[in-house]
C-alpha cells in the first residue's frame, strides 16, 4: 500500500468515526455538544459540509436556527462553514433577513476565501429564493464603489447562471457589471460566468443573450468581455459566431479589444486552424488582420508567410 492510499484510509476512518459522533450528538439534540464538535474537523474538509448540513437539516427550524446563530459569529473557519452552510439550506433569511445580511456581510469581507465562497452562494440564493428583495441585494452589492462587493455579486452571478435558464430579468445587472472600470469583476462575470458556468448548463441562453448584447456593445469593455467569453474552450463549439464578432469588432482601436481579438483567434486556431487561415486571408488588405497573422505566428500558431 503506497503513502497515499493510507492517508486515504486513515481519513476514511476519522471520517467515519466523526460522522459516527455527529449522528449520535443529533440524536441526543445537545447542540452544545454538537457546536463544539465543530471546533476540530478531525480531518474532515470543507467538502463534507453537505453531508454534515443534510444531518443537522434534520433538526427542527428553531433548533436550526439556534445552531446557525451559534455557528456563523465563530472565529473557528470549520464551525463558520458549518453554521453558513446550513444558513443556506434551511433559508434562514425567511426568520431574519436582516441578520442573514449583515451574516452576507461578515462571509463577503472574511479573509477566508472558503467564507467568500459561502457568501457568493447565499447572495445568489437569497436572490432565486426572494425575487424582489433578494435581487435588490444584489443590485446594491453590484453598484457598490467597493471592488470587493462587486466581484461578490458576479461570483453570485455563476450560481444563477447555473440554477436558471433565462435570466433576462438580471440583465440591467449583469451589463453594467460587464461595462466595469476593473477588469478582475467584469472578466470575472464575462469568462468565469457566462462562459465557464453559462456554456456548460445553459449554452443557448448564452448565444442568446450575446446576439441581443451585440447591437448595443459599442464600449470597449463590453467588446473585450463578448470576446472573453470566446477564449472560453466551452465556446469551442460557437467558430463562426466568434468569427463573426471579431470582424464586428475589427475596426476597434482600443488595446484591449485587440489583445483580445487575438486571443480569440489563438483559440480557435488550436482546433480550427484551417478555418482561422482562410479567415484571415479573406480580409489580409486590413492592417489589423496583419497584425493578428503576426502575432499567431509569433506564438508558432501560423506561419509567418501571408
Amino acid at each position: 500500500m503506497d503513502e497515499d492510499e493510507s492517508l486515504k484510509m486513515t481519513r476514511a476512518k476519522l471520517t467515519g468515526k466523526y460522522f459516527q459522533e455527529l449522528k449520535r450528538l443529533s440524536k441526543k439534540r445537545d447542540l452544545n455538544q454538537i457546536v463544539s464538535h465543530f471546533e476540530l474537523d478531525h480531518s474532515i474538509g470543507l467538502t463534507d459540509l453537505a453531508k454534515i448540513v443534510d444531518i443537522l437539516n434534520q433538526f427542527t427550524q428553531s433548533e436550526k436556527n439556534d445552531l446557525i446563530e451559534r455557528l456563523v459569529h465563530s472565529s473557528n473557519l470549520f464551525q463558520a462553514s458549518v453554521g453558513g452552510k446550513l444558513l443556506i439550506v434551511s433559508k434562514y433569511w425567511s426568520h431574519d433577513m436582516e441578520q442573514s445580511k449583515i451574516i452576507l456581510k461578515k462571509y463577503s469581507s472574511s479573509p477566508h476565501w472558503q467564507l467568500r465562497d459561502l457568501a457568493a452562494e447565499l447572495l445568489a440564493e437569497m436572490t432565486l429564493d426572494l425575487n424582489g428583495e433578494g435581487r435588490e441585494v444584489l443590485e446594491q452589492y453590484s453598484k457598490s464603489s467597493e471592488i470587493r462587493d462587486r466581484q461578490l455579486a458576479t461570483n453570485a452571478f455563476k450560481h444563477i447562471f447555473k440554477a436558471l435558464e433565462n435570466w433576462d430579468e438580471y440583465s440591467e445587472i449583469i451589463l453594467p457589471l460587464l461595462n466595469d472600470d476593473e477588469f478582475l469583476v467584469r472578466n470575472n462575470l464575462a469568462y468565469y460566468g457566462l462562459a465557464a458556468v453559462g456554456l456548460k448548463y445553459h449554452p443557448d441562453a448564452v448565444i442568446g443573450y450575446i446576439k441581443k448584447l451585440l447591437p448595443h456593445a459599442t464600449s470597449p469593455q463590453i467588446r473585450e468581455m463578448i470576446l472573453s467569453i470566446f477564449t472560453h474552450e466551452n465556446a469551442s463549439p460557437y467558430l463562426s459566431l466568434a468569427l463573426e464578432i471579431v470582424e464586428m469588432f475589427l475596426d476597434d482601436e482600443s488595446k484591449a479589444v485587440g489583445r483580445m481579438r487575438s486571443a480569440v483567434l489563438q483559440s480557435y486556431c488550436l482546433q480550427y486552424k484551417a478555418d482561422v487561415i482562410k479567415f484571415l486571408e479573406n480580409r489580409i488588405d486590413n492592417p489589423k488582420i496583419v497584425d493578428h497573422w503576426a502575432i499567431l505566428s509569433a506564438d508558432g500558431l501560423l506561419d509567418l508567410d501571408v
